[in-house]
């Protein structure tokens, strides 16, 4: 058994009990349906400018994600202690560029985002960011931009969930998810893992701010 395998049967020893991979993703999903059901009902007398907030949201994610990813994931500060403890000491000792694939449905807990992440972000925070915006933005502006931050959540998953199945999934034939896996396959080799390819939907900023490398 080799440094890796050992590092991950003994993490493996540290999940709960009472972990059920399906309530995990099961609680994720149900949050994120209600906040993109309640927001798109929302929506009314929609003016076409009011769409622009889709690849602003998009963008915004993009670039939160390599600024949130390069430093309190990447590097240790007090204003988010944990952050670096879960990502780099753990996420990615578990996961490295050649054991990248997730054994068991167990390894979502290592995986996904934690119900403790996904409630009172996507489910409280943002509605009520979106609730209180209204005083100033257009409606509709407020819940196109509560339904973007949960659209974008749900690609980060769909996106970095890939990026741990194995090489010779059906899926990974469709170029944008090869790129993705290949990409951060880069990522989770030691060596580069605090220097390159942040983004994990799209390499935009990545690219913007030099930090994304296609080899090793």
């Amino acid at each position: 058994m080799n440094s890796v395998q050992q590092f991950r049967e003994e993490f493996r020893k540290k999940i709960p009990w009472w972990y059920i991979p399906e309530i995990h993703i099961g609680i994720n999903v149900t949050t994120i349906f209600l906040v993109l059901y309640y927001s798109f009902s929302s929506i009314q007398n929609l003016i076409w400018y009011e769409l622009f907030t889709i690849p602003v949201m998009l963008i915004f994610g993009n670039f939160f994600v390599w600024v949130f990813h390069k430093f309190p994931l990447h590097r240790p500060m007090k204003l988010f202690p944990m952050a670096y403890k879960i990502h780099t000491l753990s996420h990615h000792h578990f996961f490295t560029d050649e054991a990248i694939i997730y054994d068991s449905k167990k390894d979502f807990i290592f995986l996904f985002f934690p119900i403790s992440f996904v409630v009172p972000v996507n489910g409280i925070i943002f509605p009520l960011l979106g609730y209180f915006l209204q005083s100033y933005i257009p409606s509709n502006i407020c819940h196109l931009f509560v339904a973007m931050a949960a659209i974008y959540l749900v690609l980060y998953e769909v996106f970095h969930f890939v990026s741990h199945l194995p090489e010779d999934s059906k899926v990974l034939k469709i170029k944008l998810f090869r790129n993705a896996w290949l990409s951060h396959r880069i990522h989770h080799t030691h060596r580069y893992m605090g220097k390159y390819n942040f983004n994990i939907v799209f390499p935009l900023f990545d690219k913007i701010f030099k930090t994304y490398r296609s080899n090793y």
